[in-house]
Formats: C-alpha cells, sequence, structure tokens
C-alpha cells in the first residue's frame, strides 16, 4: 500500500477493494442526489413563485439540470463513484449561495449544518486523495463567499484552512484503517486455505458463538476413525465432543468451561480422551479467542479397545439379555401378562437408546400421535389428546424424546386411565413448552414416580433446559444444542 496515496500496489487488490464498497456508496449516491435534486426544485418553485434573487433562480435551474444529468451519466457509467461524490461535493459547495434568501439566523444556521452532515458523508465514503480535494473546495468555496458577501475576517479564514488541514488528516488514518481492516479479512478469509497444509494431519476447525458449536471445517474426513460418512459434519463434532471425556468429564464442557473463564490459551496441547466403547483417542488441542472462540482438534491416533474391554462388553450384553429373558419369564407366571410385557419392552427399549446422541429433525405432534397410536394397538384404553397450533419442527435428540415420552404416556395411561389426558404443546420465541393435564392426583402420582426415576431425571435434564416438574411443565429449546443449555448451567 503506498505510503501517501493509500492505494493498493496491486491492482487486483485495489480492484477487489473498491468493490466491497459498492452497495454502500450505491445508497449514499441515491440519497445524496435526490436530497440535492429536491431541495434544489423546491427552492427554485418557491422562488419563482416569490419572485425573488434572480442569480438564485437561475443559479438552482442550472444545479437541477446538471444533478439530472449527473444521474444519467451514472446510469451508463457507475464505476466511479468517487468522482462522482467529488461532484455532488461542488454542487453542495454551490448550494450555499440560498443561504442569500435566509434572514433568519437560526434558519442559517440549520441549512448549513444539514448541508455539512451531507458534505461529511461523502467525504467518508471517497478514497483519501479526492477527499482531500474535495476538503478544499469546501474550504476555497467557504472562503470566497466570505470575502464577496461580509468583510475579510482574517480569524474566520485562519480556522476554516486549520480545520481543512486536521480533517485531511482523519480522512487520512480513517482511510488507512479501512484498508487495513480490509486486508485482515481478506486474510482472514484465506486462513481456512492455509491451515490444511501448515497442519498436514486430519483436524476439527470450529467455533463457538455462546450458544452452539459452529463447524467451519472438517480436513481429510476419511482419516478420522470415529467420522461416520451418515452423519452431517456439525453431528460428527457433537458426537466428539460428547462422547469423549478428558479429566472425568466431556470434552465439551471441558471447552464451554475454559471459554466462560477466559484462562490462558491452549496452544498445540496433546490430550488423551477416553470412550468405554471406542477406547482411547490422542488429539492435539488449540484455542484461538479473538472476536470469536476458535478451536482446532487434530486428530493424531485412536488406540482401541484391548481384548478384555470387548470381553468386558460382550459380557455385559449377555448380562442384559439374561436379566431380559429371566424378567420375560416371570410375568408369564403372572396375570395381566400381556401388559407387563409391554411395559418390559418399553423400559428395554428405552435403556437401549439412553446413550444415543443422534440429532434429527422431527415433529413431536407426529411422533407424540405415533405412540398413543402403538398403545391403542396393545389393547390399552388411550384417551390422550395433543394440543398443538401448528406442526413445529424440533432438531434434537429425537430417539431420547421417543423414550421419554414413551415412559409418560405409558404411565399416564396407567395412572389415569378413564379420564382425558391433554398434552399442550406450545412455540414460544426460540423454545418449546409442553404442558400435561392430568387430574389432581394423576398428576401427584406421575409426578412422584419421575421423581423416583434416575433414567427419567437423566432424559429430563437432558432434553429440557427448565422443569417445572410441580405443573408438569416442560421447555426445550427448537434447534436444541445441549452446550448452550451446560453454558446457562455453569
Amino acid at each position: 500500500m503506498n505510503k501517501f496515496t493509500l492505494t493498493f500496489y496491486h491492482k487486483d487488490l485495489e480492484m477487489q477493494y473498491q468493490t466491497t464498497r459498492i452497495f454502500m456508496r450505491k445508497r449514499i449516491l441515491y440519497t445524496i442526489l435526490f436530497s440535492y435534486l429536491i431541495m434544489n426544485t423546491m427552492s427554485y418553485v418557491q422562488n419563482i413563485i416569490e419572485k425573488s434573487n434572480e442569480f438564485l433562480i437561475q443559479l438552482e435551474l442550472l444545479l437541477s439540470c446538471f444533478l439530472v444529468l449527473l444521474y444519467l451519466i451514472y446510469c451508463y457509467m457507475d464505476n466511479n463513484f468517487s468522482y462522482y461524490f467529488c461532484v455532488l461535493n461542488v454542487v453542495g459547495c454551490m448550494m450555499q449561495f440560498q443561504l442569500l434568501n435566509y434572514q433568519s439566523g437560526q434558519k442559517i444556521f440549520i441549512f448549513g449544518a444539514n448541508l455539512m452532515a451531507s458534505q461529511m458523508i461523502l467525504l467518508q465514503r471517497s478514497d483519501f486523495i479526492l477527499s482531500v480535494i474535495q476538503i478544499f473546495i469546501i474550504a476555497f468555496t467557504r472562503i470566497t463567499l466570505l470575502i464577496l458577501l461580509e468583510e475579510i475576517d482574517y480569524l474566520t479564514i485562519f480556522t476554516t484552512i486549520s480545520i481543512s488541514i486536521f480533517l485531511a488528516f482523519v480522512q487520512f488514518r480513517s482511510d488507512k484503517n479501512r484498508r487495513q481492516q480490509f486486508l485482515l479479512t481478506l486474510k482472514n478469509n484465506h486462513w481456512d486455505e492455509y491451515l490444511p497444509s501448515m497442519i498436514g494431519k486430519p483436524f476439527f476447525y470450529f467455533e463457538y458463538d455462546h450458544t452452539q458449536f459452529l463447524i467451519k471445517k472438517i480436513h481429510r474426513q476419511k482419516d478420522i476413525p470415529i467420522y461416520k460418512d451418515e452423519l452431517c459434519e456439525g453431528c460428527n463434532l457433537r458426537n466428539l465432543l460428547r462422547e469423549y471425556s478428558y479429566q472425568n468429564q466431556t470434552l465439551e464442557s471441558y471447552i464451554l468451561k475454559r471459554a466462560k473463564s477466559r484462562v490462558p490459551l491452549i496452544q498445540g496441547f496433546e490430550m488423551s480422551c477416553q470412550n468405554k466403547k471406542k477406547g482411547i483417542l490422542f488429539i492435539e488441542y488449540t484455542e484461538i479467542f479473538s472476536d470469536a472462540h476458535i478451536y482446532i482438534i487434530t486428530i493424531i491416533q485412536q488406540s482401541k479397545n484391548s481384548n478384555k474391554v470387548l470381553i468386558k462388553q460382550k459380557q455385559a450384553f449377555q448380562v442384559y439379555l439374561f436379566k431380559y429373558i429371566k424378567n420375560l419369564m416371570k410375568i408369564f407366571n403372572h396375570r395381566n401378562s400381556f401388559t407387563k410385557i409391554v411395559n418390559l419392552n418399553i423400559n428395554y427399549i428405552c435403556l437401549l437408546y439412553q446413550q444415543d446422541q443422534t440429532i434429527k429433525r422431527y415433529i413431536p405432534k407426529s411422533i407424540l400421535l405415533k405412540i398413543i397410536k402403538l398403545i391403542n394397538n396393545k389393547s390399552r384404553q388411550c384417551n390422550i389428546q395433543i394440543i398443538c397450533d401448528q406442526d413445529i419442527e424440533i432438531q434434537g435428540y429425537k430417539y431420547k424424546f421417543i423414550s421419554f415420552w414413551l415412559q409418560i404416556v405409558n404411565l399416564a395411561i396407567q395412572i389415569n386411565r378413564r379420564e382425558q389426558i391433554q398434552i399442550i404443546i406450545v412455540k414460544i420465541d426460540c423454545y418449546i413448552e409442553f404442558v400435561i393435564c392430568l387430574s389432581q392426583m394423576a398428576k401427584q402420582s406421575l409426578i412422584f414416580w419421575i421423581s423416583q426415576n434416575k433414567f427419567m431425571q437423566n432424559l429430563q435434564n437432558e432434553l429440557f433446559w427448565d422443569v417445572d416438574i410441580n405443573n408438569l411443565r416442560l421447555k426445550m429449546f427448537q434447534d436444541l444444542d445441549i452446550s448452550y443449555i451446560q453454558y446457562l448451567k455453569c
């Protein structure tokens, strides 16, 4: 960048910079040009009616015609905004002659203040060299008008020149800062392209915007052992952060606590994260805090579970099946065995999906209706009404949501067979509220059962950010992100 003219040496870079300013410059050009045209035209009509100063009438007509011509030229040549701004500022200087019509000091002050404001807007959006030219044209016009219309005042002339020089320095600094900001933004935009060659290993590149984690790039997905093609990039990131733990907490909780406490940054820190099923994952963790919290997790290698761990998992599954069969055999020896088998299957299905972290889009009303239909098919008298104004869509833990409401609906029917049960779904801002309406006795029974059931309490904490258990009111975010809930609770 040239130290004096503040233009980039590379023409392509200069053109790219000018392109980023086109939209704002267009809006300013239209606004100022038509404002000046309306002001001149109205003043011209008023002066003709009042038969005022002949010189002003001719000047205003000339300026109005010139502004129309300037607009027509712009329609065919719409690139050189700085030159158009310069011309508009000259027109603004000529409009100062309209002050000859005003006798009131207050009117003169307001007109001059409004005119100066429009000229400053044009200066701020012009390049440095042309803005300096405009500054000295404005100063020259003011001094000329002072000499022609008033007596020579050396103090006013000195003040005008001094302010103009100071304003030129301000314009220099302002334009330089804008161009440096443009270069910084340009480098930041190319940062994503530089990262793969700098790191050379598979990595997750993401940021935290105080509500959720936003994935920016995943490099060499095929070389990441935990990456699943059937899931989106955001789901793969969430699986990494929530399935692996470090220092007896999930990787997600570790990152959120550091983001909140503003501790010294970690760069290139090697960590071993554990997962009971998938083994140990060795990563390199880096934080970059600027206007946003940016993170890079580089995958070094994964140490799979040993044979002993696999044997333990098989044994645990065998115990799980054995208990299921044993409980099933016990039920056959009792009355109402069919109802108990249904309850047993619901419980075991919910346990299977307890650790499911898959995030999907779903319609809660549709899922609740399917649950009611399923229970109706199992010879239950199901008198449940779903009240929902619209088909609300939620992005969250679909299978955990199903598990939770399977248990609630199943128990509510057992407690309150004859009376009608209502589940009201209401959308309020960015969250969804569920209200379960029962008789007073049934409500107390359901509340007691939920408070004693650790499985339901865990699901409740993961799905809902606000629970009024006494009134059976449950609130969850429509775009569910557990990281945001954890951030609020920290």
